[in-house]
């Protein structure tokens, strides 16, 4: 399953409807849908990212996103990344594994949606 980009109506809407979670390097803003699931994918201003690092962390969350996406049914997202993994040589698993804590919160049946 291919993951949908949002467009511009989409994404202002999740920013006004969607509900948020975040932890220490994500931040999520979410909306349960009908439609197919879409990402979009952001970065914080204060990170100050070149072209290729955006690139290279966009890949990588694309990635995680589609080895997890039985747990992305019927969601949109806006995911931000707010600060970039301490540790250069394991950037991919610490990210994949804060990804999917924030996507098993979303997940959960406790969660208010």
């Amino acid at each position: 399953m291919k993951l949908q980009t949002l467009n511009k109506k989409q994404i202002q809407q999740l920013f006004r409807k969607g509900h948020s979670l975040s932890n220490d390097l994500f931040a999520i803003k979410y909306v349960k849908t009908t439609k197919e699931t879409g990402v979009c994918i952001s970065f914080s201003k204060k990170l100050k990212l070149n072209k290729p690092q955006k690139n290279k962390f966009k890949r990588q969350i694309r990635d995680i996103l589609t080895k997890n996406v039985c747990q992305l049914s019927d969601f949109q997202f806006i995911i931000i990344l707010l600060k970039t993994p301490s540790e250069t040589q394991e950037t991919y698993q610490i990210m994949s594994t804060k990804i999917t804590e924030i996507l098993s919160e979303i997940n959960n049946p406790y969660n208010e949606i």
